[in-house]
C-alpha cells in the first residue's frame, strides 16, 4: 500500500472521469487512496429537467462513477453549476477537506481551460494547496508539508503542453464504465452535438496515446511553482511507471 493520498478536484460531475479517470483507476490499482471531489452540482446539465432535479441525478451519477473506480470517498463542495467562486470561505472549506483526508497529492483542472467553473476550480485548488500546511487558517491541524499538485488535460487538449503522458490502456475499460455512469450527460451530448460522450473523451485518449506510443493515454502538467514545481509529476511517474517507492 502507498502512503500517499490523492485528492482529485473537478468542477462538475463527470470532469474527473473524462480528464483523469484512467489515471485514478491506475492509482487505485496500485494501492493509492483516492478521493474524488466536485465543486458544483451540474444543475445546468439538462434542457428538460429543473436545476435541483438534474443536480440530484448528476451527483448520484458521479458517486456511482467514484464507486466504480474504487475511490475512498466522493464529495460535493455545495456550489451550483456556473456558480463557482474563488473566495476565502470556499478555500477554507477545501483546505479542511484536504486536511481531513491528509492529502499528499492534488489533481485538478489546468488554469486556462475553457469553462469558468473549470478555471475557478483550478485556482481554488492552487490556493488551497498553499494554505493546507499553514497554521491558523482552518480548524483542523495543518498538514506537515505542502501537497504536490498536477493538472490534467484541458478540454480537447487545447493549449495544453503535457509534461508527461500516463499510459491508461490497462484501465481504459474502467474509465469507459465511469463515463457510462453519467447517463444524463451522455443524453445531453447527443442532443447538443450529436455525438457519444465516451467516444468524445476517447478521441483525446487515443490522440495522447499516439504521442506516448500506446493505445490510450492521459496527459498531465506540473504546477511549476514553489516548493516543488514537479512534485505531482514525479509522484505519477514514480507510482505508475516505476512502482511505488519510498
Amino acid at each position: 500500500m502507498s502512503s500517499d493520498v490523492v485528492l482529485a478536484l473537478g468542477a462538475h460531475p463527470d470532469d474527473l472521469e473524462g480528464g483523469c479517470g484512467g489515471t485514478l483507476a491506475a492509482l487505485v490499482s496500485r494501492g493509492v487512496e483516492v478521493h474524488m471531489v466536485v465543486v458544483t452540482d451540474g444543475s445546468c446539465g439538462s434542457y428538460d429537467l429543473p436545476g435541483p432535479e438534474i443536480a440530484k441525478i448528476r451527483l448520484e451519477e458521479a458517486a456511482a462513477a467514484a464507486s466504480i473506480v474504487g475511490a475512498a470517498s466522493f464529495r460535493h463542495l455545495g456550489r451550483q453549476d456556473q456558480g463557482s467562486k474563488v473566495s476565502i470561505a470556499t478555500r477554507r472549506e477545501l483546505v479542511l477537506l484536504i486536511r481531513e483526508v491528509r492529502a499528499t497529492v492534488l489533481i485538478g483542472h489546468p488554469p486556462f481551460d475553457y469553462h469558468p467553473d473549470h478555471r475557478n476550480a483550478s485556482q481554488l485548488l492552487f490556493e488551497a494547496r498553499s494554505a493546507a500546511a499553514v497554521p491558523n487558517f482552518a480548524d483542523l491541524p495543518p498538514l506537515s508539508g505542502t501537497p504536490h499538485l498536477a493538472y490534467f488535460d484541458s478540454e480537447q487538449g487545447l493549449k495544453f503542453d503535457p509534461h508527461i503522458w500516463i499510459d491508461i490502456s490497462a484501465t481504459q475499460d474502467i474509465k469507459r464504465r465511469m463515463l457510462a455512469a453519467h447517463v444524463s450527460q451522455a443524453g445531453l451530448m447527443r442532443d447538443m452535438y450529436g455525438e457519444d460522450l465516451i467516444d468524445h473523451v476517447s478521441r483525446l485518449g487515443i490522440f495522447r496515446g499516439s504521442q506516448r506510443g500506446c493505445a490510450y493515454a492521459e496527459a498531465f502538467r506540473g504546477c511549476e511553482t514553489y516548493p516543488e514545481p514537479d512534485g505531482g509529476i514525479r509522484f505519477l511517474v514514480r507510482t505508475l511507471e516505476g512502482g511505488i517507492q519510498p
